[in-house]
């Protein structure tokens, strides 16, 4: 059934990575099952998906979670709607509260002290670097990263061209001074030294000249989050959370973020709105008027 679904989300007009996540996702379902239960997804109860959640929550983000869940849903809804359940044991299952997001976004200060773990004097350092401030830079996702093309990136108009972003919708984004000089200093320090097939048009590459696969970021960001002692969790998404509640928080438009990040519905982006009791707590104190004259006495 996990391919039919597949086929079915291709028909859809699901992108390449829509349909590469869901794969990856509803085998890793199905192998969990499998090896706990010995049981197929369309056998599963209530309980057997409580007991997935709880173990994914053990090494997931809240946000990544939410996917796997939504993925998980989809499918269930779909095994039921064609008969081959009797019934969607995902009906009843708690959502995952969008609030709790806000949460797990890393502080300016965490970021700025992760961004600056590679060591811009070797080669992987410089790729590294360039990879993490473009994603923080513009906020985009893991998959679009990877994807992305030489001819995608317009240094001297500091823009990134994202061909193929969730739902196949493709945006440009700006880049910042900081991951414009990192890419610049890759292309022609690192890339050329990577570079092992004169057709690979992918802008970032591996030692050994091809694309990035999926886990390569996660990888990387593991390995920078050992060095700087940092104990929250940071995942590939993180960075494309903390650029829009950074912008946010620096008074950006909602409208321009949500533009950066290619969101179809504004209330998407209203997501990072939802201030917590330190944000509400300064803007009190900057804008009440009684806080003002305290302040002049």
């Amino acid at each position: 059934m996990i391919q039919k679904y597949i086929e079915w989300m291709k028909e859809k007009n699901y992108g390449p990575s829509a349909l590469e996540g869901a794969a990856h996702i509803l085998r890793r379902y199905d192998e969990y099952l499998n090896n706990n239960f010995h049981l197929k997804p369309t056998q599963v109860t209530e309980d057997h998906l409580e007991g997935y959640v709880l173990y994914l929550k053990q090494t997931l983000s809240n946000g990544t979670l939410r996917l796997h869940l939504s993925r998980i849903r989809g499918f269930h809804r779909f095994c039921h709607q064609r008969g081959a359940m009797l019934y969607d044991p995902t009906q009843d299952l708690m959502p995952l509260k969008k609030e709790q997001l806000l949460k797990s976004v890393p502080t300016e200060k965490t970021l700025k002290y992760l961004l600056d773990q590679p060591d811009e004097h070797t080669y992987h350092g410089i790729r590294d670097g360039a990879i993490l401030e473009l994603m923080y830079s513009s906020g985009l996702r893991n998959q679009e990263t990877r994807d992305l093309k030489v001819g995608d990136v317009d240094l001297k108009e500091e823009l990134v061209r994202v061909r193929s972003g969730k739902g196949c919708k493709g945006r440009t984004a700006p880049l910042g001074r900081k991951a414009c000089a990192l890419i610049q200093k890759y292309l022609l320090v690192t890339r050329p030294k990577y570079l092992r097939s004169p057709g690979e048009d992918h802008l970032f590459l591996t030692e050994r000249g091809g694309s990035l696969p999926e886990w390569s970021i996660n990888a990387i960001l593991s390995r920078y989050k050992k060095t700087s002692e940092l104990t929250k969790l940071i995942t590939p998404h993180s960075l494309r959370h903390a650029c829009a509640l950074h912008m946010l928080r620096g008074g950006a438009p909602i409208q321009t973020v949500q533009a950066i990040l290619g969101h179809k519905r504004i209330s998407t982006t209203q997501i990072y709105t939802r201030l917590d009791s330190k944000d509400l707590k300064r803007a009190h104190q900057k804008f009440h008027p009684r806080e003002r004259l305290a302040k002049r006495q």
